[in-house]
């Protein structure tokens, strides 16, 4: 019902070509660009980014005998032939610049208003011909009579000019939105900085000193808690025969913290268990030619989001994967780069995210059972690496 509503919309409309609207579509002149000359020489690459900048654009090698053929009128549409194929742009107000071999300049009859042609030129529909016709192996490309044979719809020119005018006006709308997004995602961030800053100095919610006391209870402190840890790594540790004391944080240059609270390093905070911190430098050194479309996971830099996992897909092998357990991640292990970065990226792995294990340039971290991982993973947003 909604269709037959709207169709007296359509009445009005007809389906033309480009070519049937435009001039005969024009080839450009072949030649190499200049730093200095005479003539400037649009390139494919000089209309990518939707705006011409023509101070980087550069001047013909060799000028063209006949430039008045070549030339560039205000108005014109050029279409990327080959590269960025079918990528179009409406010249406005032109230095004197002739256009590229590369490019196809169709020039808009008085039946077509330019921007309606030029924002067709950028609809799903126009693309969905572009991908139907391009041709080539190594450089795909179409031709001008490829180009010429697009179908549009035309409409008269009241009707084209005003959708131009609402297209402009939508358009302005959302870069309004787009600024004002932006503005509020910068307001975000400083927002959750200054979150963090709260927990990081005990002032995000009350600490459990005051807590204790205000319900006249004991509590066990973060140095009580960091000395159970210690003693109990000691324990098992002289009891393999093999033991390393963690080494403690240096407190000089850090801020006071609250009561209760204590500095301690990451190897301090470790599980008590083999591999609990454990790199890739050797077996997880992975090779182009180790990766596989499916199988289990690489954890890697591009996963570490400031505080978050990012779900970028790399696999390998299960036969690879079995000789790599060393370097294997579980949910909610901590995963560290291992780059030097200050302050440190981290991310709690997902409990979801099945087998998988760390890249070379990545830290697996797996806390101690009385440390809550996700507190641990804010702790290295906020503190200096080595402490939290």
């Amino acid at each position: 019902m909604k269709g037959n509503e709207n169709s007296h919309l359509w009445q009005d409309r007809q389906v033309e070509t480009l070519g049937s609207v435009c001039s005969k579509p024009q080839y450009g002149w072949t030649t190499s660009a200049a730093e200095s000359g005479e003539i400037k020489l649009l390139r494919t690459t000089d209309i990518t980014s939707g705006q011409i900048d023509w101070d980087s654009v550069p001047y013909c090698r060799d000028a063209p005998p006949d430039p008045e053929k070549y030339l560039l009128e205000d108005g014109d549409i050029v279409i990327s032939r080959a590269g960025s194929v079918g990528m179009s742009h409406r010249v406005v107000a032109p230095e004197r610049v002739v256009f590229a071999s590369y490019l196809i300049r169709f020039r808009p009859k008085p039946c077509v208003d330019g921007k309606y042609l030029a924002y067709y030129l950028q609809s799903p529909a126009y693309w969905s011909l572009v991908r139907g016709s391009t041709a080539g192996i190594a450089v795909p490309n179409v031709n001008a009579s490829k180009l010429a044979a697009f179908r549009i719809p035309l409409v008269p020119l009241p009707e084209q000019r005003r959708i131009v005018a609402e297209i402009e006006k939508q358009f302005t709308r959302l870069e309004a939105g787009v600024a004002a997004l932006k503005r509020v995602q910068a307001n975000l961030k400083r927002y959750r900085a200054a979150v963090l800053k709260a927990a990081c100095e005990g002032r995000l919610v009350p600490i459990e000193a005051n807590l204790a006391r205000q319900e006249g209870r004991a509590y066990e402190t973060g140095e009580q808690l960091l000395i159970r840890i210690l003693t109990e790594r000691r324990r098992k540790g002289q009891g393999r025969g093999k033991y390393k004391e963690p080494t403690a944080p240096d407190t000089t240059d850090l801020p006071p913290i609250p009561e209760g609270w204590i500095w301690a390093t990451i190897v301090q905070l470790a599980a008590i268990e083999p591999n609990a911190i454990t790199d890739g430098p050797f077996g997880s050194n992975l090779k182009t030619e180790h990766y596989t479309n499916y199988g289990p996971r690489v954890i890697r830099l591009q996963n570490i989001g400031e505080g978050y996992f990012t779900d970028e897909k790399a696999h390998i092998s299960d036969a690879h994967f079995a000789r790599l357990q060393k370097h294997r991640v579980f949910g909610n292990d901590l995963v560290i780069a291992g780059l030097g970065e200050k302050p440190p990226r981290a991310c709690l792995i997902p409990p979801s995210l099945g087998p998988a294990i760390v890249k070379a340039d990545c830290i697996r971290f797996k806390p101690h059972e009385d440390i809550v991982p996700k507190y641990m993973n804010v702790s290295l947003i906020l503190t200096p690496f080595g402490s939290g």
